[in-house]
């Protein structure tokens, strides 16, 4: 029976793989830092996106880039240049930190998980982004969105306050991730979690509806109420 369950969890986590990654290249955003592998602007636009909508931010992110295309540059720019530039994304205090990163990473952008997390405003998913997205590194990312798909899909769930500090749910990303292609494969989950696996589910228009155990449940409940 063991093995049989085993047998069963495996071949999920194929066909999760394989279903995501077909959708997500048909339908996955398209945001202007996923077409840089440069540290610092992958950075700056991770920091960016904290506790921001995220189509609030490529506007903001480009004319950044255009007139600091360094994090020398960004960290040298006048505050009352550039404090205009970022109030539209809200949160003072975390803009005014933006600076402060840039100026930590003047001289480059840490390439260790250790270096990363030293950095102002850099936690860890932050930290596993920038090294999957800029540096290659075969790395899972776990934001709110992904947990929450980890959870309808049956791979995790935390009942801790802070659900993101679960390393459970870390390990659980790191399974689902596949040998190959993670920079797609982190995008595609965070895109699914953002467009179709939201806090009010789009079950229907889901690429994981027949493997997904909640997509199923919904898709029930919908029948019996018709």
């Amino acid at each position: 029976m063991a093995q049989t369950q085993e047998t069963d969890h495996a071949r999920q986590v194929r066909s999760v793989r394989r279903a995501l990654l077909r959708w997500f290249r048909s339908s996955g955003r398209d945001f202007p830092w996923r077409h840089t592998r440069d540290p610092w602007a992958v950075l700056l636009a991770e920091l960016m996106l904290q506790r921001t909508r995220a189509d609030l931010v490529p506007r903001i992110y480009e004319e950044a880039m255009r007139r600091y295309p360094t994090a020398r540059d960004f960290a040298e720019a006048p505050w009352e240049e550039l404090e205009p530039l970022l109030r539209p994304l809200g949160y003072h205090h975390r803009n005014a930190r933006l600076q402060q990163a840039a100026r930590e990473c003047a001289n480059g952008v840490p390439r260790t998980m250790a270096g990363l997390l030293g950095v102002t405003g850099v936690g860890r998913y932050a930290a596993t982004a920038t090294l999957c997205f800029a540096f290659g590194r075969r790395v899972a990312v776990v934001d709110p969105s992904v947990i929450r798909v980890l959870a309808r899909l049956g791979f995790g769930e935390s009942l801790r306050a802070r659900p993101r500090d679960d390393p459970s749910l870390w390990d659980a990303a790191d399974e689902l991730l596949p040998p190959s292609a993670a920079r797609e494969w982190n995008y595609a989950i965070l895109d699914l979690g953002g467009m179709v696996c939201r806090p009010k589910p789009r079950c229907p228009e889901c690429p994981l509806l027949p493997v997904c155990p909640t997509g199923r449940e919904t898709a029930v409940a919908a029948l019996s109420k018709s």
